[in-house]
């Protein structure tokens, strides 16, 4: 330091040190969070999570339909969409848990998904055999899980706020899998090429299995990453 200058110690913190202290925390008491509800999880319900399933297509044409069972991997961070059973949102009347992004991509109960479409009633309905998925559909998606302790579940999300936002980055809005479908479990297919998303070209047409979409939450309008 210079002449006149205030002189700091060790233990001094310079810089944007309060945020990142705080985010520190958060990331222990999230891994802390994980780690109680891992003490009081029935080993049944952990062994319904892990048990394999299989994927399988109602109609073999290539494209993706209604009651097909797959599993979901972002093109981003190459993970799959999971239930986490040893996460729950303690914060909904309902026993409810959190999603999750799993290297694990062998079908197993808890990344083995279902594909419901909406009725006009507002509630899922049950799929026609031989109904496709189309571009610009609105959709339920579950949890395809043959055990009671984990299925039916659907994958939902609501608009972010200072208390219901993802514990670790604190800028996303939460999701999870609730066993109570809401307006809050509703999702769109939309094509992935920006320019034909926003036009007609392809809305209504089915989706090719193995082909890259958005899922867009409809209540929030953000997309599922």
């Amino acid at each position: 330091c210079g002449v006149g200058m205030a002189r700091y110690s060790c233990d001094v913190f310079v810089g944007n040190w309060l945020n990142d202290r705080a985010c520190k925390q958060e990331r222990q008491e999230a891994l802390a969070h994980s780690l109680s509800q891992r003490d009081t999880e029935t080993p049944q319900q952990i062994e319904d999570a892990l048990r394999p399933t299989t994927t399988e297509a109602t109609v073999d044409d290539d494209l993706l339909h209604y009651g097909d069972t797959f599993v979901l991997e972002s093109i981003h961070t190459k993970g799959f969409l999971s239930c986490n059973p040893l996460d729950k949102m303690t914060e909904t009347a309902e026993p409810s848990f959190e999603a999750t992004a799993s290297t694990e991509g062998t079908p197993i109960a808890r990344n083995t998904l279902r594909l419901l479409p909406f009725s006009v009633d507002a509630q899922p309905a049950q799929p026609s055999a031989s109904q496709p998925v189309r571009y610009g559909d609105a959709i339920a998606i579950t949890v395809n899980a043959s055990s009671s302790s984990l299925g039916p579940l659907y994958l939902c999300s609501e608009i972010r706020s200072p208390v219901r936002r993802a514990r670790v980055t604190r800028s996303n809005q939460i999701a999870g899998f609730a066993p109570v479908f809401s307006s809050g479990a509703l999702w769109q297919v939309l094509h992935i090429n920006p320019t034909k998303r926003l036009g007609t070209e392809v809305r209504g047409d089915p989706v090719p299995v193995e082909e890259p979409v958005i899922l867009r939450h409809m209540l929030t309008a953000s997309s599922l990453t």
